[in-house]
């Protein structure tokens, strides 16, 4: 199973093998969203693992979520989606989940 390969079975960052990562400006949607992958992770393998500032998540792999600086290409790709679209990009080693919630980046541009 691949979210066993992630985890180290330990809840510390130096011991994880991945990490979701959150801005530091997260909005409260997606800490929820952080929050919520950290919890059905931890109940398909076992580990709770830890939830990182961008700062903090220094390899990979790593689980990006929402505004990142990571998401940027995938931010502009949904620039003209749907609204409450998402996107699920690989990168490399790393997972990209950027949405749109409500329609809110179609109002901000």
């Amino acid at each position: 199973m691949l979210v066993n390969n992630w985890s180290g079975g330990e809840s510390s960052p130096a011991n994880a093998k991945a990490f979701p990562v959150r801005s530091d400006e997260a909005s409260e949607t997606e800490r929820f969203a952080a929050q919520e992958l950290q919890t059905y992770l931890q109940k398909i393998s076992g580990a709770k693992l830890p939830i990182v500032s961008e700062p903090e998540a220094r390899r990979a792999p790593r689980v990006f979520i929402g505004t990142t600086s990571r998401a940027g290409a995938a931010l502009a790709y949904l620039k003209d989606s749907a609204p409450e679209s998402f996107l699920v990009w690989t990168v490399n080693d790393d997972l990209l989940l950027v949405g749109d919630a409500c329609g809110k980046r179609r109002e901000e541009n």
